[in-house]
């Protein structure tokens, strides 16, 4: 599947409105500082003029309930009723947990870009590889990504209350981006395509970056702010006379 290329129509149509909308709250990854999450931002809050704040966290020191407790005490200073939420790869499974186990504001709409959703074959495969040093590498959070009983991905809950949209990178192909562990399957070259899924997602998009250049590129702000505004990636929007 080629990269899908959009006109951007909807900065006018969106930004008026945008500016009522709830906060946006951005959750980076596991490994990831949260400047990775800079030109996402910049993109939504000075492009599509939206509310945002980051959710930062030392990324080495707090497995996922603990980053979900941090991440419902943030949402309590902030004093929202309603938020919705853009997150990158671990920080999808941080949001899902926070919701199910933690008293949070009501989640509107979600945007999860590369979530291991269903836990992760590269965090399984690494931590036989690396041993011990996997988790001085990666942290708890990074042996809590592991799929099936050794990780928590898939005890973290739906978001049954929520719209969902799904991000995934890959390229439509059996053999995904490219990378250096032979993942199964299309991906991001971290992330495989089918890790990302969730029950109950509303809508689902396939573009053709890498898992780290996913955050960068205008597209993915473009789709972002789609589904915050619509609800689904690709609106029905009403034509100009």
């Amino acid at each position: 599947m080629k990269r899908v290329q959009l006109r951007d129509h909807t900065k006018a149509e969106a930004a008026p409105r945008a500016e009522q909308a709830p906060v946006v709250v951005l959750i980076h990854g596991l490994n990831g500082p949260h400047m990775v999450m800079w030109p996402l931002r910049w993109r939504l809050r000075y492009r599509y003029r939206r509310r945002v704040e980051i959710f930062r966290y030392e990324r080495f020191h707090h497995d996922v309930p603990r980053l979900a407790e941090m991440l419902a005490r943030r949402m309590a200073k902030l004093g929202v009723k309603e938020f919705d939420a853009v997150t990158h790869s671990m920080g999808g499974v941080v949001l899902r947990w926070a919701m199910n186990h933690q008293p949070m504001p009501k989640l509107r709409r979600a945007v999860m870009i590369a979530p291991p959703n269903n836990g992760s074959w590269l965090a399984a495969h690494l931590s036989k590889k690396m041993g011990v040093f996997f988790r001085l590498v990666f942290g708890q959070g990074g042996l809590q990504m592991r799929p099936g009983r050794l990780g928590i991905a898939t005890r973290a809950g739906l978001l049954e209350t929520a719209e969902v949209g799904i991000i995934a990178g890959g390229n439509g192909t059996v053999k995904g981006k490219r990378n250096w562990f032979n993942i199964p399957g299309d991906g991001d070259g971290t992330v495989a395509v089918e890790e990302t899924i969730l029950p109950g997602m509303k809508d689902f998009m396939l573009l053709n970056y890498s898992h780290t250049h996913i955050l960068f590129a205008a597209q993915t702000a473009m789709m972002a702010n789609l589904f915050l505004e619509h609800g689904v990636f690709r609106p029905k929007l009403k034509k100009s006379h």
